[in-house]
């Protein structure tokens, strides 16, 4: 049967294949055999050995014969960074600078060819948002760009911020900039939420605030400043602190504000509330429910055991 006749999902699949097949080979110390490939990605040797062939006729990647009769593979450009990291996997691509993280290897070699696959396609704003707060949060915190468009863009009383390199914050204001060439090093999320919103994107019910906190149900909306996560590679240049000062600059305007974040020692916000002279208004232990948030520290597949804390600016 010809290519061209085949089922989409045999196609999307082959290509899937061919990119987790390149991220191995990306990632490997040395050669390898189509059987060494096979075992992380849930195929065959011979299904590796056909990929690996059509690679090799494209000049992706080199046959290294053995005089034993063995062959081995490598690439000829190794681009992908494979790092084993608090319980789980980070990916990075070098050429695009595209990260993603996983709770195990071929799942995160998988996750990047997927946030490449974006890339190219020319959603390159939105595949380096996700990865972003893949790896700085969990690959189930953000479920797609279509709901960043919903959620943040399209509303009036929602933001969505990225620090653009050498350009520094900008907002996303419409659904078009996703798609432009910029590289993006930070993002930071914040709105207004009423207190059925704020159930549906806070670790601790509105309920619970309200009984444990001074929040009342006439603080509802109540400003929230979601999120900020930062590039990596890109820690400790100030780009944080920029997308929290635009951010609050927003919200500021109708206090009081309120931010959750969690309790970790390596959580570079913690600073950044006590920069701006936030007040702890609660903690909450193991507020983060595995099922629905995978925690990077604890590991993915773990009860997660951090705990979160509510900090709040503007109450009188």
């Amino acid at each position: 049967m010809s290519s061209r006749h085949r089922h989409v999902g045999e196609v999307e699949r082959d290509v899937r294949l061919r990119d987790a097949v390149l991220g191995v080979l990306s990632t490997a110390t040395g050669p390898v055999t189509a059987a060494e490939i096979s075992t992380p990605l849930a195929a065959t040797p011979e299904e590796i050995d056909e990929v690996l062939s059509e690679l090799a006729d494209e000049g992706e990647v080199a046959r290294l014969p053995d005089p034993d009769g063995t062959v081995q593979w490598r690439t000829e450009t190794a681009t992908v960074q494979l790092t084993h990291e608090a319980n789980s996997y980070r990916a990075q691509d070098s050429k695009t600078g595209l990260v993603t993280r996983a709770g195990d290897r071929p799942d995160a070699l998988r996750r990047l060819a997927d946030r490449i696959e974006q890339y190219e396609r020319g959603d390159s704003v939105g595949a380096q948002i996700e990865g972003i707060t893949d790896v700085v949060l969990s690959p189930e915190y953000i479920d797609g760009i279509t709901e960043l468009v919903e959620g943040y863009v399209e509303p009036a009383e929602k933001h969505l911020y990225v620090y653009v390199k050498d350009q520094g914050v900008r907002e996303v204001d419409t659904r078009t900039y996703l798609d432009r060439d910029h590289e993006i090093l930070g993002v930071a999320l914040t709105g207004q939420y009423t207190a059925a919103e704020f159930d549906s994107v806070a670790p601790v019910s509105s309920a619970d605030v309200r009984e444990r906190t001074r929040i009342r149900d006439s603080h509802f909306p109540i400003g929230m400043f979601k999120l900020v996560v930062v590039h990596p590679e890109y820690h400790s240049n100030g780009i944080g602190s920029a997308l929290a000062t635009h951010g609050m600059a927003y919200l500021a305007e109708n206090p009081p504000v309120v931010s959750m974040l969690w309790v970790r020692e390596n959580n570079a916000n913690m600073h950044l509330v006590d920069q701006y002279g936030a007040t702890c208004l609660a903690e909450f232990e193991n507020g983060i429910p595995t099922s629905e948030t995978k925690c990077p520290e604890c590991g993915f597949d773990q009860t997660c055991e951090c705990s979160v804390r509510l900090y709040g600016w503007g109450f009188e």
